[in-house]
């Protein structure tokens, strides 16, 4: 006899099986996109970023300004399948 869990882990098993019965399988799509991108200008002077992008491959220890954060805009296309998605000022690190 199951416990109560093990029957709801039964259950969910056989219902994710169910959906996607091959889960080592990579899903597949027939829609591929490309992304077309453009990283947007910072207001930090072009010698303080040279002095970070500097500490960061090869760190001193020596004061520099913060990381500032990394704002793109982008489509992404699937001519094939006629579908487009627009990506508007997304914010993210580095």
């Amino acid at each position: 006899m199951q416990s109560p869990l093990e029957m709801v882990f039964h259950k969910l098993k056989s219902y994710t099986m169910s959906i996607h019965p091959f889960p080592d399988e990579a899903p597949k799509s027939r829609c591929p996109f490309t992304f077309f991108g453009q990283i947007h200008p910072t207001a930090i002077p072009e010698h303080l970023m040279e002095e970070l992008e500097s500490e960061l491959q090869n760190p001193t220890g020596v004061w520099t300004i913060p990381t500032p954060k990394l704002s793109i805009s982008g489509l992404l296309l699937s001519k094939e399948c006629g579908i487009l998605y627009e990506v508007k000022n997304t914010e993210g690190l580095r």
